[in-house]
């Protein structure tokens, strides 16, 4: 790989990246997290963090805290909100690399960080935000800089790994030393190093961690005393394996394994075939013995990679509660990983025959995917037609002209997420219209009118979007009907049933907003089908209710 292709390839990513800061953000979580960082600043209550007129005890605050100061600095905005994240997916992409080059050549880690600044999962973080952006970009660079610490034994690294992970802690809690830890600690093992462990300066990073973690202990004791500090360091994290956590959503035993393997995309063989290879040899000369000797040997240059993705896809399966970002963190191990393999696979003929057949096929896939996308959402548009069309050919041309299948992969999941971002997600998001409520309110910010939700459900795009919160839930028509006799006026977002309740009120009321929902972080095989779709969808309306005269 040419340094020319290498950063070419890398500003493509940047520009599908870009794209998606512009997209509105999605309910649940990302409108939630939008909504919490916006009363943060408005409130200026930096230590307590507060969800609507509730406490929050979820989240650590990084999140929070860097996306409150974006909105300070460059007002509030999709932009503003999904910055922080984007810097933090790059910051992460920079340390890949810097950490594949301690250990390999400078091939190996240009690729490495191709491929994860190219994965699926970089473009889905970049977009719908939540903290495993930041989590990631953290727990890599802390990586990096005890890698090097290891190596070196330069303070300066130890000092740069100690920020990282409280980085790490602040963004999603233990997590980010847990997999710091899954990862040295059985390389210094295997390297017999172990003697650097009690390096006196450690006792230096253990200050620079707690003391930069000390705000939010301060925090979360002020709101909710030791019960605070007891969920964050036990419950939120080792909880959801010993059962004392309430949360579970019943997954099987493999959900993280096909989970990595879309996320992963389109490096998934090469992840996969990296991964299974060097363990499987690594069991076999553990246990073996000296009759190992007589094996093929898989040579380990380092194990902080292998190691760190494996025990942290082991343990974190061991949880009741899973959803598919939380092996996101370890993506770039699973990079460095695939690249190695992907370098081994392209100097061996046979594996070669087995693994580029494979590799065809997902690559073509991604362009039959795009186009049902197209027949789904944009038809027969012309410009997005046209558009979609040319990517199998400039797929073509570009294998034709450099018979590169890192070049190739890389460019197709680029093209269709620049696609997902350009054409799609816009059209996807039309099914999400309490964005489009939330900026309707704003427009009239200056009248002060309160908004309600009625037999809504709860939302939070809204009140990040019109920048106010939600005056009031609502189940019971009397309670609405005597909130609205104190206020005069509401806006009221609900639902149909909720519309047909009103009706029979002495309430005067009219539609500004009829509209169809879906909740787009769930999509389904039914929602893309435009046959079945509006059979998917509920009806939500934005009403402006008056008191009757």
């Amino acid at each position: 790989m040419t340094k020319i292709g290498f950063y070419l390839l890398l500003l493509f990513a940047l520009f599908a990246y870009t794209l998606n800061l512009r997209l509105d953000v999605m309910e649940v979580d990302a409108a939630q997290y939008a909504q919490m960082s916006w009363q943060m600043l408005h409130s200026k209550q930096f230590l307590q963090i507060y969800c609507g007129q509730n406490a929050y005890l979820d989240k650590p605050p990084l999140l929070f805290w860097l996306n409150s100061f974006s909105f300070w600095l460059l007002g509030i905005s999709n932009f503003s909100y999904k910055l922080p994240s984007l810097l933090f997916a790059l910051l992460g992409i920079y340390s890949t690399y810097r950490f594949a080059n301690v250990y390999y050549n400078e091939k190996l880690a240009q690729t490495a960080a191709l491929m994860l600044a190219t994965s699926q999962a970089l473009f889905l973080i970049t977009n719908d935000v939540r903290t495993d952006t930041m989590l990631m970009g953290a727990v890599i660079f802390s990586i990096w800089q005890w890698s090097q610490f290891f190596e070196t034994s330069k303070s300066k690294n130890l000092l740069l790994g100690s920020i990282g992970v409280a980085l790490a802690l602040l963004a999603k809690g233990p997590i980010g030393l847990i997999v710091t830890g899954a990862a040295l600690f059985p390389h210094l093992l295997w390297k017999k190093n172990l003697k650097q462990i009690f390096d006196v300066r450690i006792v230096l990073s253990v200050f620079v961690i707690a003391l930069l973690i000390t705000p939010m202990c301060i925090g979360l004791f002020q709101q909710f005393g030791m019960k605070g500090l007891k969920f964050y360091f036990w419950t939120q994290s080792f909880g959801r394996i010993t059962g004392e956590s309430e949360w579970n959503n019943h997954t099987d035993p493999f959900f993280l394994v096909h989970s990595t393997a879309w996320a992963i995309l389109p490096w998934t063989v090469f992840l996969f075939v990296g991964w299974l290879k060097p363990v499987w040899s690594f069991i076999k000369n553990l246990t073996q013995g000296p009759e190992a000797e007589t094996l093929p040997k898989h040579r380990f240059i380092e194990i902080i990679s292998l190691s760190g993705f494996t025990f942290i896809l082991l343990s974190l399966s061991l949880s009741k509660y899973l959803l598919p970002h939380y092996i996101f963190v370890v993506f770039p191990l699973a990079a460095v990983i695939a690249a190695s393999y992907f370098e081994e696979a392209m100097d061996d003929k046979q594996q070669r025959k087995f693994i580029l057949p494979l590799q065809g096929v997902l690559i073509f896939g991604l362009c039959f995917v795009a186009a049902y996308l197209q027949y789904a959402f944009k038809g027969v548009e012309l410009f997005s037609l046209l558009v979609l069309l040319a990517m199998p050919l400039s797929l073509g041309v570009l294998f034709f002209k450099t018979k590169n299948w890192l070049y190739a992969s890389a460019f197709a999941i680029i093209y269709f997420n620049a696609l997902l971002s350009g054409f799609y997600y816009p059209e996807i998001l039309k099914y999400q219209p309490q964005s489009e409520f939330g900026k309707y309110m704003h427009t009239r910010a200056n009248e002060q009118i309160d908004f309600v939700s009625y037999q809504s459900g709860v939302s939070f795009s809204p009140v990040f979007y019109a920048q106010r919160l939600c005056a009031g839930e609502f189940t019971e028509r009397e309670k609405l009907h005597q909130f609205l006799e104190q206020q005069k006026k509401l806006f009221v977002i609900t639902g149909e049933n909720g519309l047909a309740d009103l009706r029979t009120e002495n309430i005067s009321f009219k539609i500004i907003y009829d509209r169809k929902t879906f909740p787009v972080s769930k999509i389904n095989g039914k929602f893309l089908n435009p046959a079945t779709r509006e059979s998917t969808c509920e009806k939500i309306y934005l009403l402006e209710a008056t008191k009757a005269q």
